[in-house]
Parts: structure tokens; sequence; C-alpha cells
């Protein structure tokens, strides 16, 4: 994450502390970090954005779909997961371009 600290620097008295086997106030140890927000929203089909791709070409919506499937990917949902998504996308576009 962005705000992960990757290192820690002491001021010049607090190293003599440490250097010394002293205390140093504030250096309690961390019992646990709980990740932050990592849970993914589930994936569902977004109808607005549906019945825009709807109007556009199936080349064009072929290959939005396929731009939104690596972004997925790289966000961390499962190849398994954003597959089923998009089997519901294409067939809520099918339907979409069936009856209109």
């Amino acid at each position: 994450p962005a705000d992960a600290v990757d290192r820690v620097e002491f001021s010049p008295e607090a190293q003599a502390r440490v250097a010394a086997g002293g205390p140093v106030s504030g250096a309690g140890a961390v019992a646990e970090v709980a990740p932050t927000g990592t849970a993914l929203p589930p994936l569902a089909v977004d109808p607005s954005h549906a019945n825009w791709l709807a109007e556009q070409s199936p080349a064009e919506s072929s290959a939005i779909l396929e731009g939104q499937r690596r972004f997925w990917i790289s966000q961390g949902y499962g190849a398994e997961d954003v597959t089923a998504h998009l089997a519901a996308y294409q067939e809520t576009l099918d339907q979409l371009r069936a009856t209109g």
C-alpha cells in the first residue's frame, strides 16, 4: 500500500539510547496489523454500462470488455470470477441487442 512504512528513522538521541540498551518511549511492539480495505466488492453487471455497451458494435464492446477483464484481474479478482462475470455481461448484451 502507498501508506506502508518501509523503515523507521530514530532521532540521534533515541539511537544513542538504543545503542546503550536503554528504553525508547513509543517503541511498543505492534501486535497485529490488519490489512485495510483488502476485500474486493462483488462483480456485478452495471445496467447503464451494459446498455451503453449494447449500443456499440460487437467488436467494440468485446474490446472494451477485454480491457475490463484485464483491469479486474489486475485489481485482484480471480480469473474464474472474471470469466463468469464477463459471460453474464455478454448474456446481458445479447438480450439487450435482441430486444433493442
